[in-house]
């Protein structure tokens, strides 16, 4: 790239940019000119993106190389990890599943344990025959007991857990308004396709003017 024809290039841009960055359309011959001044503006644009092709290409083409000489190497130790944060994942939901359900067995022991020593004292006591204290001590509810909290599995250092909550749409029906999106996408087409032919409830379809330079 020849550094004089970029030094022409760049003052004749900026030529142009201080001459007409406040021009303004106060008479038809300005009017008129307005389509030579956005043809000749297109013109400069085309030279200033042809003389820069080919270094934008080069840097390009250096750009994509190296990325894909980083990826071949860190796709691979990504993809380890991922393999690895979700078999730490699977482990650690594994092992709370048990931990749950031992802390169950517990909590059911425990309470039976009580049950067993509250129908103790009542067979007890009927036995001796109090047969109304017996029947007092049976109306009385027994309290929770405390099991003993069974541990966490451990975790290996630097190794942490974030909740992520989700949603799952189960009833489209039921969403409310404020969750719902307008499909823009869509809404658009239609409007370019019938030119407002079509009406869509709740939208205003409308035009919108835009200069074109041939």
């Amino acid at each position: 790239m020849s550094e004089t024809t970029n030094q022409v290039i760049a003052e004749d841009v900026t030529k142009t940019v201080e001459q007409y960055k406040d021009w303004q359309i106060e008479t038809a011959e300005d009017y008129m000119a307005a389509g030579a001044l956005l043809k000749a503006i297109k013109e400069k644009l085309a030279k200033v993106d042809a003389h820069h092709k080919p270094m934008v290409d080069q840097a390009h083409q250096l750009h994509k190389s190296a990325i894909a000489a980083r990826d071949a190497l860190t796709k691979p130790l990504k993809a380890i990890g991922s393999h690895v944060r979700a078999e730490c994942g699977r482990w650690d939901t594994a092992q709370r599943e048990i931990a749950r359900k031992a802390q169950a067995e517990a909590d059911r022991i425990a309470r039976k344990k009580a049950d067993d020593e509250q129908l103790a004292e009542a067979e007890r006591l009927e036995a001796e025959g109090h047969a109304a204290a017996a029947e007092a001590v049976l109306e009385v509810p027994v309290a929770a007991p405390v099991a003993p909290v069974v541990p966490p599995a451990p975790k290996p250092a630097g190794i942490s857990y974030r909740e992520n909550w989700k949603a799952e749409l189960v009833d489209f029906a039921a969403v409310p308004r404020d969750y719902l999106m307008v499909n823009w996408p869509e809404v658009n087409r239609v409007a370019k396709i019938s030119k407002g032919e079509v009406e869509i409830p709740g939208f205003r379809i409308y035009s919108e003017r835009t200069t074109a330079v041939r």
